[in-house]
């Protein structure tokens, strides 16, 4: 009978009836394997969850249109609705998500909404859970998003997803508190290493130098860092100090361009790194007490 199974017996699902009855058990699990769509075929064996586990765990395509053959008891079983949610993620770089059933609307709402399950559901799903609960569940979505443990976990699973969907920052579901934690803002930029968060960072935290000064840290290059989010700091000669001293003369460039025809300001970066010569402008490079001051510099330097 498995040789037979095994040669395209089941190319059609329904040649399922045609197997002996006293067959079928011995069967079972390997006709599901050549062929998942025999569990719609079967009557009182849908109710065993290694059946539906057999069943969903060898669809690798548009696993969710299975759902409605699956049995009620099944939308609370935690084993099941992650194996679905997984597999729902796996089909968002191919197919319709506005088509194919969504698991998250298929279980029952409580298991959504515990903590546990929800944190093992954003391994599964990252781009998923959240944003179903901002459209369907606000309140539990607005308490987990409140939950720095949880949105941790949240912003870093989602950000490595986020870019192939188009999908909204992840930022925009964090709470307002959470915003104006740096731990949470960091996190977002470890995994994307763009500044588009600080769109959604609180201003009290955009003005703090320690912060910013950490942010240049994690960004790739200078020119991604705007700092039209500070602009208390971004005219600040000494933060600007702390910039240079910190990462080069060539961050002089994050400011206005202001601060380098400003000769009060040129000589007191001069002090620091007599490099920045060469980002001032033109009229203060040939300035004689511009170069007065570069060459007492270079002398004490070197």
């Amino acid at each position: 009978m498995l040789d037979h199974i095994k040669s395209g017996l089941l190319y059609h699902a329904s040649n399922w009836e045609l197997i002996p009855d006293e067959f079928k058990d011995a069967v079972l699990m390997t006709a599901i394997e050549y062929n998942p769509s025999v569990y719609e075929h079967l009557a009182e064996k849908k109710h065993r969850k290694d059946v539906v586990l057999q069943c969903f765990g060898n669809i690798h395509e548009g696993a969710t249109e299975m759902m409605k053959h699956i049995p009620d008891i099944f939308k609370s079983d935690i084993d099941v609705v992650l194996l679905l949610i997984s597999k729902y993620n796996a089909d968002r770089p191919d197919l319709n998500m506005d088509i194919l059933p969504s698991p998250y609307e298929w279980c029952d709402p409580d298991l959504l909404r515990n903590p546990l399950f929800a944190m093992n559901t954003l391994h599964k799903d990252p781009c998923g859970l959240v944003p179903y609960l901002h459209n369907h569940d606000s309140d539990t979505c607005e308490l987990f998003c409140d939950n720095k443990t949880f949105v941790m976990l949240f912003v870093q699973k989602y950000q490595e997803w986020r870019d192939n969907y188009r999908m909204p920052h992840a930022l925009s579901y964090v709470s307002d508190r959470l915003c104006n934690d740096a731990d949470v803002v960091l996190q977002a930029l470890l995994v994307d290493k763009h500044c588009e968060c600080m769109d959604y960072v609180s201003k009290n935290l955009c003005e703090k130098p320690d912060f910013i000064i950490e942010l240049f840290e994690w960004c790739d290059d200078w020119d991604q860092i705007d700092l039209k989010c500070c602009p208390f700091l971004a005219c600040n000669i000494d933060f600007i100090i702390r910039v240079i001293e910190k990462y080069g003369v060539e961050y002089i460039k994050c400011f206005d361009q202001w601060f380098r025809s400003d000769k009060d300001t040129v000589v007191r970066l001069l002090k620091i790194d007599p490099l920045i010569i060469e980002y001032v402008s033109e009229n203060l490079r040939d300035d004689l007490d511009i170069v007065q001051i570069l060459q007492n510099v270079q002398a004490m330097k070197y």
